[in-house]
């Protein structure tokens, strides 16, 4: 494995996932522009991970896992954080999982904080 290779990898589809995300919202199709934010936040742990343990990452989905094998250390509120990011993931993939649709301002919203995330992930 070329562990460089692999984080410039996870790293580039991090922010191509970001950039969907963008791209999707402002198409209205909300649900998934919140899908991809989760996508992105995932790619980029996935650098970390990679990062940490010199190993491939794992296939799971599951941000406060990722978070943890990169040894990135979650408070209270990043940990709830994480929560609702992760549930983006399945509602992406399981309209019926949805409890309501997202409006443009909610969307806007996960957009800005995902931003906010991943500048904070980049940081550890």
């Amino acid at each position: 494995m070329n562990r460089d290779k692999h984080i410039s990898h996870w790293r580039q589809g991090a922010f191509e996932a970001l950039e969907t995300a963008e791209f999707l919202s402002k198409g209205g199709r909300r649900q998934f522009a919140l899908f991809f934010c989760h996508l992105a936040i995932e790619k980029l742990l996935k650098s970390k991970v990679v990062a940490v343990t010199g190993r491939e990452a794992p296939r799971t989905h599951n941000l406060i896992y990722l978070s943890q094998l990169a040894g990135i250390e979650l408070d209270e509120e990043m940990g709830i954080r994480f929560s609702r990011i992760n549930s983006f993931n399945l509602e992406g993939r399981y309209a019926e999982s949805i409890p309501t649709q997202p409006n443009a301002e909610q969307t806007r919203y996960w957009i800005e904080l995902t931003k906010e995330t991943m500048t904070w992930l980049e940081s550890r």
